[in-house]
């Protein structure tokens, strides 16, 4: 009896997390929001595991696709996540390298002028 009641909250939170992976709009924020509200979820299942008598091997098959298929939508959203992440540090390097031309084409320090009022 334990272990059906077991069996369906892990059915549920599974189908929680992918009703939270379908909800991606495929940009970073978002990805990062659904990875935090998973991470909690991934905590329950532990949580639940390690209080279960099953055995960890016995996974149905219908539990094994639902944690592939959320395996893979995870990983997709951490590389949108890397390359966000390198986009953001290519424009940052774009903006760095502006201000260093504008520093070395317009001089904001200026060198002292001595004038010899002897000649």
């Amino acid at each position: 009896m334990q272990e059906n009641e077991d069996y369906l909250l892990r059915m549920s939170i599974l189908k929680q997390m992918t009703e939270l992976m379908e909800s991606w709009d495929n940009t970073a924020a978002s990805a990062e929001r659904i990875i935090i509200e998973n991470k909690k979820n991934i905590l329950l299942l532990r949580k639940l595991d390690s209080q279960s008598s099953k055995n960890q091997l016995d996974t149905d098959t219908e539990e094994e696709t639902i944690i592939k298929d959320i395996i893979q939508q995870q990983e997709k959203m951490v590389s949108q996540i890397k390359m966000e992440q390198k986009s953001l540090l290519s424009r940052l390097k774009q903006l760095n390298q502006k201000d260093k031309v504008r520093d070395n084409y317009v001089s904001v320090k200026r060198d002292p002028i001595f004038i010899n009022k002897g000649l």
